[in-house]
C-alpha cells in the first residue's frame, strides 16, 4: 500500500475547500474517499481518474506527487517512444510492444497499462506509416468519443495514435481540444503534448494524402497561437 496516497488526496481536497462528502458524491463514495485518505485502500486506477477529475490535478500530477518520480510511467514510455521513433528502432519497439501487451492482458481493468500499450501499438503502426485495421480504428474513436474535458494522459494517447486513424475521423475530437486550448483549460503539460498533436497530424495528413485537412488544421491554428507549430 502505498502511504502517499491518503495525504495527498486529503490536502488537495482541503486545499480546494471540499469536503469528504461532496468529494465522495463526485466519485460515488464518500466512505471510499475515507479508506483512501486514512490509507486503508489504494485505490484503483479509474478510481484515481475520478479522483483527479473531481480534485481538478492531472494523472501526470498524481503520479509525480505519489511516486517521487521525474516522469511517470506515460511520460517514460512517451520518452522512450520519442527515441525509438528518432532511431527508427524497430526491433526495440518489438521489446517494448510485448512487455506493454502483457501487462496490460495481466492486468485488463487497468486504464494505465492500456494507455501505455496502445501508445506502444500506435508507434509500430507510425514506424511503417499504416492505419490500423477498421475494428481497431473503431475502438479508438469510441473511446475518444466519451471524453468531456480532455486531460494529460488523454492527449498524450491522442498523440500516438493519430497515425492509426484516417485524420479526418479525428478531426472533431483535435476540434474540442483546441477549444479548451482557447479557453486556458489545459494544464501546463496538456499544452506541451498538444504541440506534438499537432505535428503528428499534420505529418499523418501528408501521409495519407488529406492536403484538405492539412490546410484547414494550420489555418484552424493560426487563429488561435502559431506557437503550437513548435517542438
Amino acid at each position: 500500500m502505498n502511504y502517499k496516497n491518503g495525504e495527498l488526496i486529503r490536502k488537495t481536497r482541503q486545499k480546494r475547500g471540499m469536503s469528504q462528502a461532496k468529494l465522495g458524491a463526485l466519485i460515488g463514495s464518500q466512505s471510499m474517499v475515507s479508506r483512501i485518505e486514512n490509507n486503508q485502500t489504494d485505490p484503483s486506477d479509474q478510481t484515481v481518474l475520478m479522483l483527479c477529475d473531481a480534485l481538478m490535478i492531472t494523472f501526470e500530477e498524481y503520479f509525480y506527487s505519489i511516486f517521487d518520480k521525474k516522469q511517470s510511467k506515460l511520460s517514460a514510455l512517451a520518452n522512450q517512444l520519442e527515441i525509438i521513433d528518432h532511431n527508427n528502432d524497430g526491433v526495440m519497439l518489438d521489446k517494448l510492444y510485448v512487455l506493454t501487451q502483457s501487462q496490460s492482458r495481466s492486468q485488463p481493468d487497468s486504464l494505465l497499462n492500456r494507455h501505455l500499450f496502445l501508445m506502444t501499438k500506435a508507434t509500430k503502426y507510425h514506424l511503417k506509416k499504416q492505419l490500423a485495421p477498421h475494428a481497431i480504428q473503431d475502438e479508438l474513436v469510441d473511446y475518444f468519443f466519451d471524453i468531456e474535458n480532455w486531460q494529460y494522459y488523454d492527449i498524450l494517447l491522442f498523440s500516438r495514435i493519430v497515425y492509426m486513424v484516417p485524420v479526418n475521423r479525428l478531426s472533431p475530437y483535435i476540434k474540442d481540444i483546441l477549444n479548451q486550448y482557447r479557453q486556458h483549460e489545459l494544464s501546463t503539460h496538456s499544452e506541451r503534448t498538444l504541440k506534438k498533436v499537432i505535428n503528428n497530424l499534420l505529418e499523418a495528413s501528408v501521409v495519407q494524402n488529406n492536403y484538405t485537412f492539412t490546410q484547414h488544421l494550420i489555418a484552424r491554428i493560426l487563429k488561435i497561437r502559431t506557437t503550437l507549430f513548435l517542438g
